[in-house]
């Protein structure tokens, strides 16, 4: 899972998607429902109700932050704001959530204009965290003192990623939203002649998760059994 996130081309598509700005993915819904080509379309018949109680979930455990907190411009604005002496927070999809709160009972999707931006977020932010998940693991089996408390955390952490990105690739959500985005000429595949462009670019991200920051996780989290029960619950009501 490491090479492959880490190969050129996984980073190119998470570039290119990380580029686009929230604006634009609303004007490429507007375009393509203003096209001949959506009418000629059928709608994703994937539902998005797994998806959706689990975000819920998340948020009623207060969790969201922990998983947005992955997106990289939390940690651009984050060492903005500390030179400036401020706080930041982790960017919100508020719009999302809040639709996913009242969905109708019919199961149809809760993906439209005015959810669309949220739910690209939310897919660059699970993306990262991913990424860092899978880094942060490696570090913890490499240091020498052996923390299996460390690793634990790590293991944890990575399989809640790896749950909600496979949630998201298995939803309506995902197949709508990449209609959308090709409507807007926004889905580009990433070339080997701008490997260097990739691999620099994400080289430059905070990707690396530095030890103090896992064991002070660690130490913060009294609960860790009780949340994997949850999740293994819900990962079984697939």
């Amino acid at each position: 899972m490491l090479r492959w996130i880490t190969h050129w081309s996984s980073q190119g598509f998470i570039y290119y998607l990380y580029r686009i700005p929230e604006q634009d993915v609303r004007d490429s819904y507007d375009l393509l429902h203003k096209s001949q080509d959506m009418a000629s379309r059928s709608k994703p018949r994937r539902k998005d109700s797994t998806l959706g109680g689990l975000l819920l979930k998340l948020d009623d455990k207060q969790e969201m932050d922990n998983i947005m907190s992955a997106h990289p411009s939390h940690w651009i604005s984050k060492q903005t704001m500390n030179e400036m002496n401020k706080k930041s927070g982790p960017q919100q999809i508020t719009q999302l959530l809040d639709a996913f709160r009242s969905a109708p009972a019919s199961g149809a999707t809760v993906y439209n204009k005015d959810t669309c931006a949220d739910f690209h977020q939310l897919l660059v932010a699970v993306l990262f965290g991913y990424w860092r998940a899978l880094v942060a693991l490696q570090d913890a089996k490499k240091r020498t003192d052996g923390n299996l408390g460390d690793i634990r955390v790590c293991a944890e952490k990575l399989w809640h990623f790896t749950h909600l990105l496979w949630q998201i690739a298995h939803s309506g959500m995902i197949q709508y939203h990449f209609l959308v985005l090709e409507a807007g000429g926004k889905l580009f595949i990433p070339i080997n002649t701008r490997m260097k462009l990739y691999t620099d670019w994400a080289n430059k991200l905070p990707i690396r998760v530095e030890g103090d920051e896992v064991t002070q996780e660690r130490a913060n989290n009294e609960n860790v059994d009780e949340e994997m029960e949850e999740f293994q619950f819900l990962a079984n009501q697939d």
